[in-house]
């Protein structure tokens, strides 16, 4: 069975490129702020999600806040990926339960490890 990835991003452009570097190897869904985020997540079964930080209605903080505490998703590797890259930004989401930290724009090499390592090919 092939490997779920929630994609939550607002920029099209993100979720895109995303797509194009992880390839076909895993079945996608997007999200396009934390709220639908959340209702996604509780609904389906993924087994990443990749998290924008700066996105309307309900940031990646609160999403991941949400995600780590239902215990439906609490379990999903998360993998923040942002233009927030200072270290105030990515010891919150650490100390939140984040799976790793991706500053945009995107290292290809670096998103292509990260799900590797987190949940293979």
């Amino acid at each position: 069975m092939r490997k779920r990835i929630l994609l939550v991003d607002d920029t099209l452009t993100v979720t895109a490129v995303e797509r194009l570097v992880l390839g076909p190897h895993y079945d996608y869904e997007e999200a396009r702020n934390g709220e639908e985020a959340l209702q996604k997540a509780q609904t389906g079964r993924f087994d990443l999600i990749l998290l924008d930080l700066n996105m309307p209605i309900k940031n990646g903080v609160e999403c991941l806040r949400g995600l780590k505490a239902a215990p439906a998703t609490a379990g999903v590797p998360v993998v923040i990926v942002t233009t927030r890259g200072e270290e105030e930004a990515q010891s919150l989401c650490r100390a939140l339960g984040c799976a790793g930290f991706i500053t945009k724009p995107l290292d290809r090499q670096a998103l292509q490890e990260t799900v590797a390592r987190l949940i293979g090919q």
